[in-house]
């Protein structure tokens, strides 16, 4: 591909380079002639006041216990059928867990009709396109946030750090670069996505007690600053390098 041409030229011309991710590396130094100094820079984010937030989370005036919300694309590599089967599962053991998914995407029809089938039509709300700057009351309305995609897929999502400096416990796919999210005990991470896998991650968080998991959600934002980086940071950061 062109895109893949040009990306290599790059490579060979350039002193230094940066990848998004150990994967990205990895093809990068297996090239003819590629500069030995490679760094890995994660996905940014492009709102600055989502890494400053420090307001509390809104109270959401959902009827049900447990809210989780996606935010996003709805494209196949996000992983949003298994988490559709896991809220069914859920709610069919009485586990009172509600839907919130924000965006639109190629998917939305059959996300839409996988709703219908799986029978959470009524715990499961489509807010459709939302302006960039209202994004955050709807993270901050929810108890969770998903941020799974397919482990086979290079790259990672860049909705998990806005979750996280939204304040929300995030579930997201196992990865070097999300280790700090089991660490710092704020989330869940799954090595396939499939929807025992998502049920058991929606489980270990929604079973918190909330006390719990309110002193968390100070502790998601503050790692969520200490993790997350603006891609106007990684500029001056490259520049100065």
């Amino acid at each position: 591909m062109v895109s893949d041409l040009v990306s290599i030229w790059n490579i060979r011309t350039s002193e230094r380079s940066y990848t998004v991710n150990y994967d990205v590396k990895e093809w990068v130094s297996s090239l003819p002639f590629s500069k030995p100094e490679i760094e890995i820079l994660p996905h940014g984010i492009d709102v600055p006041e989502l890494l400053r937030q420090t307001e509390q989370s809104v109270g959401s005036t959902s009827e049900h216990k447990f809210i989780l919300c996606y935010v996003g694309s709805f494209k196949d590599y996000h992983c949003l059928q298994p988490l559709i089967q896991a809220i069914s599962r859920l709610r069919e053991d009485d586990y009172d867990v509600g839907l919130s998914l924000v965006g639109t995407g190629p998917e939305l029809n059959s996300i839409r009709k996988a709703v219908e089938q799986h029978e959470i039509s009524s715990a499961t709300t489509f807010h459709g396109f939302v302006d960039p700057s209202k994004v955050p009351k709807y993270i901050r309305s929810a108890d969770a946030s998903y941020g799974v995609i397919d482990p086979e897929r290079t790259g990672s999502p860049m909705k998990v750090y806005e979750y996280l400096a939204n304040g929300t416990p995030v579930i997201a796919t196992s990865g070097e670069e999300f280790d700090f999210i089991e660490k710092e005990q704020i989330g869940v991470l799954i090595e396939e996505p499939t929807s025992k896998a998502v049920v058991n991650a929606i489980k270990a968080i929604y079973n918190i007690p909330e006390s719990e998991r309110s002193e968390m959600e100070d502790r998601v934002r503050d790692v969520g600053y200490k993790n997350g980086v603006t891609w106007a940071e990684f500029a001056n950061r490259v520049i100065t390098e």
